[in-house]
């Protein structure tokens, strides 16, 4: 079975596109969560019959108004940062991923208020207890052919909460399951690239879960090679796809017409075009060439003092770069002195880097006129909110999608490292060269991020070999 066509690793483990990470490919490309951000409330289920290489094949949700219909809306982020962690976790083949709601909003791209982790919870819930039907329609990459499954997209949900309301909050641990068939396509390596960056920047869910839809739908499922330039449907038939409840073609432009202002606007699609009248109309979608973030700004200047500042204390290039685009050279000098002036009173956070990106953050005041005590009682409220976010090894800084993992300890990026190398590798390396991996890793000049998005990004495309015959190089070196 073809691979998208990733460039291969060489032996000396080049750095993997920056956010750059993987959709399992028959969840993409089927659609499985509406795109609409608000549904009716008896949209409980839907249907839809189609041709697969000339086989009749149906596609079927149903879902309980309990919580909400058919999933939907920011579902789609939810389950995406699902995938996410559970790849960045080693795929493990029970298909578990432990996190906890903060980190899960936050690798979703939402703020720490209140009413997302209510919104978290209807959503896992919506995901949990939605029954799918695909019958002859979901790609068995193992077997390489068409296969019918049933699954609800989460087997098993497992959280604390609030004892008096039963909320979710910032200290909620979670255990999800995937599904077994979304589990064994990830674990085959039935993925497809997906621009991590350009997805969590675009305004709405509903623009995010057209983008998803669109890029997925842009790959042959046979080969999940080249992207298509140009992708053409009936405009009935896209809406069915796209999951919207009222097939009104009026209706349905309308309910398209800001999700494709802004792919026009950021410069993801070059026109959108309808041809045709009612319901015989047909949508004609033109793609650029180059992914968004490749169009993205001139890389900032390398000799910016408040960039380089922000390196040289152990921030992250990617998260610096997104903090001096976000506050201002001048803010990030201002509060480097600031986090200077407490770090040199004697406070000692278990991570300078993830300390100095609170204080940058801060626009609050909360450590503009602390001193003695008070400072350090701030510097400690920070490090606390960190160590949450650092629980399933989800650190804010690590928004690279574990490309790079320069904040933690050591033994904590070998960790972190080692289930994703292991699944690519299984039994190629002898028990003995696990051992030296594992030293390997322990050493401060390895890399332990970039080597395990090296070893996906090799799994993904079929060049494990090479990407093995490198590591074999580097760990039998004197």
């Amino acid at each position: 079975m073809a691979k998208p066509q990733l460039p291969p690793p060489s032996s000396s483990f080049p750095k993997s596109p920056s956010l750059a990470t993987y959709d399992e490919a028959n969840v993409s490309r089927l659609g499985l969560i509406s795109i609409q951000e608000r549904i009716p409330d008896d949209y409980t289920n839907w249907l839809i019959e189609f041709f697969r290489e000339g086989r009749p094949s149906r596609l079927q949700c149903v879902a309980s108004a309990e919580y909400g219909g058919v999933p939907h809306g920011l579902d789609g982020d939810i389950a995406t940062a699902l995938t996410d962690l559970f790849i960045e976790q080693g795929a493990p083949e029970d298909g578990k991923i432990r996190t906890t709601a903060y980190a899960l909003l936050k690798r979703a791209g939402f703020s720490d208020a209140g009413h997302y982790y209510v919104a978290l919870k209807r959503s896992l819930h919506r995901l949990r207890f939605a029954g799918y039907s695909a019958s002859e329609c979901w790609r068995d990459a193992v077997r390489e052919r068409w296969v019918t499954v049933t699954f609800t997209y989460l087997t098993g949900l497992t959280f604390s909460a609030d004892e008096a309301q039963l909320h979710l909050n910032r200290g909620s641990e979670l255990e999800v399951t995937l599904a077994e068939p979304i589990v064994r396509s990830i674990r085959a390596s039935y993925l497809k690239p997906l621009d991590y960056t350009f997805l969590r920047s675009l305004d709405r869910p509903l623009t995010r879960s057209l983008f998803r839809l669109l890029d997925a739908r842009r790959y042959d499922p046979l080969s999940l090679s080249d992207p298509l330039p140009v992708l053409r449907v009936g405009l009935i038939e896209w809406a069915r796809d796209c999951k919207i409840a009222n097939l009104s073609p009026d209706k349905i432009r309308r309910t398209l017409q800001g999700a494709h202002e802004e792919l026009l606007q950021r410069n993801y699609l070059l026109s959108v075009d309808y041809e045709g009248k009612g319901s015989k109309q047909v949508v004609t979608y033109h793609f650029q060439t180059l992914s968004p973030t490749d169009q993205a700004d001139p890389p900032l200047r390398i000799d910016n003092a408040a960039l380089q500042g922000m390196i040289d204390r152990r921030i992250s290039r990617p998260v610096a770069v997104r903090l001096l685009t976000q506050f201002g050279e001048d803010h990030i000098l201002s509060r480097l002195s600031r986090g200077d002036q407490i770090l040199a009173g004697g406070f000692q956070p278990k991570s300078s880097g993830a300390f100095l990106v609170d204080i940058i953050k801060d626009t609050a005041g909360k450590y503009d006129d602390a001193s003695g005590q008070e400072a350090e009682a701030a510097a400690k409220r920070a490090t606390t909110q960190a160590r949450v976010a650092r629980t399933a090894a989800l650190d804010e800084q690590q928004i690279q999608q574990h490309a790079d993992l320069s904040q933690a300890t050591p033994q904590e990026r070998a960790a972190a490292a080692l289930p994703v190398l292991k699944l690519v590798l299984g039994k190629r390396l002898s028990s003995a060269e696990y051992g030296a991996l594992q030293a390997y890793l322990l050493l401060p000049s390895a890399d332990a991020g970039k080597l395990s998005r090296d070893a996906l990004a090799a799994k993904v495309n079929g060049s494990v070999d090479q990407f093995l015959a490198a590591l074999q190089k580097v760990l039998h070196s004197p």
